[in-house]
């Protein structure tokens, strides 16, 4: 029969660390050291950009809200807007149809479009180049549809967005 081999005890436990009170005190003393050093270098870089705060704020205070809440609209009519589109070319180039029995079959519904364009938009906004077409990829990938086509459904529907801009 098979025997384990004993276990040797892990090199970050406490009985085989060779480190003293001593070393023990200097890792604590280099932490708070790095943890000070962190929150000045923080507070070196933020501080200087309060004023600029106060500046905003201001602006924002003195804004028409009228013009704030039209705004809103406009965006979230982009947005609808985009997601139909994106939610037309994934029908159609997937070959799904446009019928209602496909859509709810596999729940590429208008509102899942809504949501997939607006977390695209999010994940634009934070990563790098091409954020929102790697979450879409990833998501259509999830639905079932084919690998090959999911980049020529949002190729297309971006296409569509720059012709009509």
């Amino acid at each position: 029969m098979y025997q384990r081999a004993p276990e040797k005890p892990s090199p970050c436990t406490k009985e085989t660390r060779p480190d003293g009170p001593g070393e023990a005190n200097a890792r604590r003393a280099l932490r708070s050291a790095l943890l000070v050093a962190s929150i000045g270098l923080a507070l070196h870089l933020v501080l200087p950009q309060i004023p600029g705060l106060e500046r905003s704020l201001r602006l924002v205070v003195d804004t028409s809200h009228l013009l704030v809440e039209v705004a809103f609209v406009v965006e979230l009519a982009g947005e609808l807007s985009y997601a139909e589109l994106l939610g037309q070319a994934v029908r159609i180039v997937s070959g799904s149809g446009l019928s209602l029995k496909s859509r709810r079959r596999r729940r590429i519904g208008r509102w899942f479009m809504l949501r997939l364009t607006v977390t695209g938009y999010g994940v634009a906004h934070v990563l790098p180049g091409g954020g929102a077409a790697t979450v879409t990829y990833g998501v259509l990938r999830s639905k079932g549809f084919d690998p090959a086509k999911v980049p020529s459904m949002y190729r297309s529907a971006q296409t569509h967005m720059t012709a009509r801009a």
